[in-house]
């Protein structure tokens, strides 16, 4: 008998195998093609983020440069 682990949306970990849910209703485990384009997407949206904030903390340190240098 099958284990649940964890939901994930209409996503489920079962024995350590990803599975959704298909149009009846049925648990279809992910194929390693699936896997691995959901991995590059998160890895790309991960590494959008550290992009985008290694950019504001840029910008603020900037702005909080020029801030101490009006006040001297």
């Amino acid at each position: 008998m099958n284990k649940i682990l964890k939901r994930l949306g209409n996503k489920v970990v079962v024995n350590g195998i990803l599975h959704q849910k298909n149009s009846k209703g049925e648990l279809v485990a992910f194929s390693i093609q699936e896997l691995t384009m959901l991995f590059l997407i998160m890895r790309d949206l991960y590494r959008n983020e550290l992009e985008h904030r290694t950019e504001l903390e840029s910008h603020f340190e900037h702005m909080r440069t020029a801030w101490a240098e009006g006040i001297r």
